[in-house]
């Protein structure tokens, strides 16, 4: 039998020589890799033009602390150099391209991150501007369920979107009773003098606070007319006035702010702080004058990177200045205006303050919130409550906590036998760890939260330049602080207070011994 024999296509190939197949791939490969390499040299390029245009925005804006500019000259150069060596490789290697690409991918990332966080810094830094007038407040009151209070009718018809106000009567023709005391200092008598250019009011003066308040309960006038920061202070906390009595007109007076900034070279000079915390419990008042609880010196030294704080306690008997040094307690000097605790405090310890910083409650808060939270030292164990809902425990040691739990710190003082004394310790204690935080590699994630914290919970005259060159020169080293703190002392007493007419309050009578060591502390320490 005849044998077939059947043919493939294969019978019919060609077999390509083994050399031009490998020059083949070869061709591929170098295609494939001129390809990497011209997108490696695009990102080379632009990381490069973005790297020249980053230095110079930073260097014309003065944002480069002098002693890190050469540190980063060093890194960039260090960058194109190394990204130089890898252009040169990727030309043979896709696997280098790529990882050129990366980097430079890196580079524009983080020099992108780097220059917006800068540029929110100093943006913040730019809204921060000491006030120019002190804006006070004075409240019409009248009693409750008088014709003079606007009334609330609900609405006749269900399509009505709710109900109305009828507005209560003027008071023209009516008696108005006020008290012009030293701690007004002419907001209620500017008040009143607006108020009449609207209504025909009789206004009755009158010598003490109580008289005022009985006439009103007894109908002897038909309003009154008075300071809210004033009608606060004499009421207190266990009055019932806000039981019948209604404010149902608040008028607003400006008067200019006369403070004047005591400049210094805050970088290479010692300087030295006012810090004022107001006793505003509202979130939304941050009232230009108030009662100072809390009133700290802070001196600082940048050369040596120390900070002496002195704690003096809000009750101390001393004599204000701008009142014809009148003795009163601390506290009430902050009514006056921030000028007026500043320069009381200058004359009890001889010092210079160049600047004040002002907070409330709620900016202490929002700073150490922004912060990320605090660690605080506590010399003894108690339970506290801040005074706007927050409660909070502590141990002896260290204790880590939030904004809630620095107010419950620095507000307690009926848990410790030298009330407070101790206080003024923890509050000393919270800046020591606000500004250690402040100070610390850990602050990069949070530093503009912090900042807009600051400008807007914070009332300060220290200037533009000083921040930004406070800034500069804590980033250039990132150093540690060393602290050191003093709380004068004294022992209790009953005085009148000249704020409020005489009467007599609980006041602290300075041992001036202590007083006098906190001269001495703050006099070397400004001189080293």
């Amino acid at each position: 039998m005849e044998e077939k024999y059947v043919f493939t296509a294969r019978d019919y190939s060609v077999e390509k020589p083994i050399s031009q197949s490998k020059k083949s791939r070869k061709r591929k490969v170098k295609r494939k890799s001129g390809g990497c390499f011209i997108v490696a040299l695009l990102f080379f390029s632009l990381t490069f033009a973005a790297i020249c245009a980053t230095f110079i925005y930073l260097d014309s804006n003065g944002l480069i602390p002098e002693n890190l500019f050469s540190k980063i000259l060093i890194v960039a150069g260090g960058f194109i150099l190394l990204e130089l060596f890898l252009m040169i490789l990727s030309r043979k290697s896709r696997i280098v391209a790529a990882l050129s690409v990366l980097l430079c991918m890196a580079v524009l990332g983080s020099a992108t991150f780097g220059v917006y966080a800068l540029y929110q810094v100093y943006q913040s830094v730019e809204e921060v501007e000491p006030p120019k007038t002190y804006y006070a407040f004075v409240d019409v009151y009248a009693k409750q369920g008088s014709r003079f209070v606007p009334v609330e009718v609900a609405a006749e018809e269900e399509e009505d979107e709710g109900p109305q106000i009828i507005p209560g009567d003027s008071l023209d023709g009516c008696s108005v009773g006020t008290m012009l005391l030293n701690l007004d200092r002419g907001y209620t008598s500017q008040a009143i003098r607006d108020y009449r250019k609207q209504h025909d009011i009789n206004v009755i003066a009158y010598d003490d606070f109580g008289s005022m308040i009985d006439a009103f309960r007894d109908g002897e006038i038909d309003a009154v007319i008075y300071n809210k920061l004033t009608m606060k202070l004499f009421l207190g906390d266990d009055s019932d006035f806000y039981d019948w009595a209604t404010c149902i007109e608040s008028l607003g007076v400006e008067k200019e702010h006369t403070i004047a900034v005591k400049k210094a070279d805050v970088v290479t000079e010692p300087f030295a702080v006012y810090i004022c915390g107001i006793d505003t419990l509202d979130n939304d008042e941050f009232w230009d004058l108030a009662r100072c609880d809390t009133n700290l010196i802070a001196c600082v030294n940048p050369i040596r990177k120390k900070i002496l704080v002195i704690s003096t306690p809000r009750d101390y008997y001393v004599p204000l200045w701008g009142e014809s040094y009148a003795m009163d307690k601390l506290t009430h000097a902050g009514i006056y205006g921030v000028e007026s605790s500043v320069e009381t405090l200058e004359a009890l310890y001889d010092v210079k303050l160049n600047y004040y910083v002002r907070t409330n409650v709620y900016s202490l808060v929002r700073i150490v919130d922004a912060l990320g939270g605090i660690t605080v030292h506590s010399d003894y164990e108690f339970y506290c409550a801040n005074g706007i809902g927050g409660y909070q425990q502590f141990y002896v040691g260290d204790n880590d906590i939030d904004g809630s739990g620095a107010l419950c710190f620095v507000r307690e003082r009926s848990s410790f036998d030298e009330g407070d004394k101790q206080r003024g310790l923890h509050q000393m204690e919270v800046i020591k760890a606000i500004v250690r935080k402040a100070c610390s590699p850990a602050i990069v994630a949070h530093f503009n939260d912090v900042l807009g914290v600051v400008t807007n919970s914070v009332e300060t005259n220290i200037g533009k330049e000083e921040i930004n060159a406070i800034i500069k020169m804590q980033l250039s080293d990132m150093a540690s602080w060393t602290f050191e703190s003093y709380a004068v002392d004294g022992y209790g007493i009953h005085a009148g207070s000249y704020a409020l007419g005489g009467t007599e309050v609980y006041m602290m009578m300075p041992y001036y011994d202590t007083v006098n060591e906190a001269r001495e502390k703050i006099s070397e320490f400004m001189n080293e």
